[in-house]
């Protein structure tokens, strides 16, 4: 059973990376040493799971270039809130 979410607690994030396969494995390394476990798998995108918290990266095109090849942008950032 997952845990309720708490008001003002990240609920998900979802940073945009250029090439999918490579952050998977850097960032999944990190994320797995924070405590997420893997989640869902997506052809484009990935995500991982700490209790009622997520993260998707999703690779995206537009991050090809020079300046972007090593770095990501976070597309969503997404708070819990009470109902």
């Amino acid at each position: 059973m997952a845990t309720p979410p708490v008001h003002g607690t990240l609920h998900h994030v979802e940073p945009w990376v250029p090439d999918l396969e490579r952050a998977s494995h850097s960032l999944g390394r990190l994320f797995s040493a924070l405590g997420y476990a893997r989640f869902q798998t997506w052809p484009s995108r990935a995500s991982w799971r700490l209790g009622p918290t997520y993260i998707v990266l999703e690779q995206c095109q537009g991050l090809t270039s020079g300046r972007h090849d090593d770095g990501f942008e976070v597309e969503l950032v997404a708070v819990s809130s009470p109902a």
